[in-house]
């Protein structure tokens, strides 16, 4: 077999000659999908059945186009922005002791008779 063809082989035959098949969108299974997105297939199983995300039932079977995936990519891009502000400072919470509660003990330490 010739490594530089394109076409999926099914049969003995190229995907091409089978009736039908050259005009058909390919549809990959879940997992399929999940690994091309290179997601976990079951946030992208929860996603599709919460109709969250672009998805074909075949019956009980789902099934994701190539328009599907890349209109899930397009929609989970976000722009790029700033850097995020950290809401502790560099001084602050992280060296500051715990309080002292009236009793002398530490908050958060507990006692256990």
């Amino acid at each position: 077999m010739d490594d530089s063809r394109q076409h999926t082989v099914l049969d003995g035959q190229p995907a091409n000659e089978h009736v039908g098949l050259e005009a058909a969108p390919v549809l990959y299974t879940a997992g399929q999908a999940a690994n091309l997105l290179q997601v976990r297939e079951s946030w992208l199983r929860r996603r599709a059945a919460q109709r969250l995300v672009p998805c074909t039932f075949l019956g009980k079977h789902l099934r994701f186009s190539r328009a599907d995936l890349e209109q899930i990519v397009a929609d989970a891009a976000r722009p790029a922005v700033g850097a995020r502000r950290s809401s502790r400072s560099d001084t602050g919470a992280a060296h500051r002791p715990l309080r002292q509660s009236h009793s002398g003990s530490r908050t958060g330490s507990r006692r256990f008779a």
